[in-house]
């Protein structure tokens, strides 16, 4: 069961943020820092879907299509979130 789990899950995720393969490194980034700064789930996908997979967009604009879920983050949260998305985009 444990297998055909992780099988699963790894699959949805992957699906989910629409990458070409799963990248156990990505994700795992992206679930801490939904974590630790409260991130909701729903929310946060919907908003991740107005992300473009352009490397050109400056850094200080990648933040945009996800500022309403992530409220009230400080430099260095918001520091970790812009290399998570650009981690992101160049998948």
């Amino acid at each position: 069961y444990g297998t055909k789990f992780m099988d699963e899950y790894q699959s949805k995720m992957t699906r989910k943020l629409g990458l070409p393969k799963y990248n156990k490194q990505l994700i795992s980034k992206l679930l801490n820092n939904m974590a630790v700064d409260k991130v909701d789930y729903t929310n946060f996908f919907r908003s991740l879907s107005s992300i473009k997979a352009d490397p050109d967009i400056p850094e200080d604009e990648l933040l945009i299509p996800l500022k309403a879920v992530l409220l009230d983050i400080g430099k260095e949260r918001k520091e970790a979130w812009t290399n998570w998305v650009q981690s992101y985009i160049q998948e």
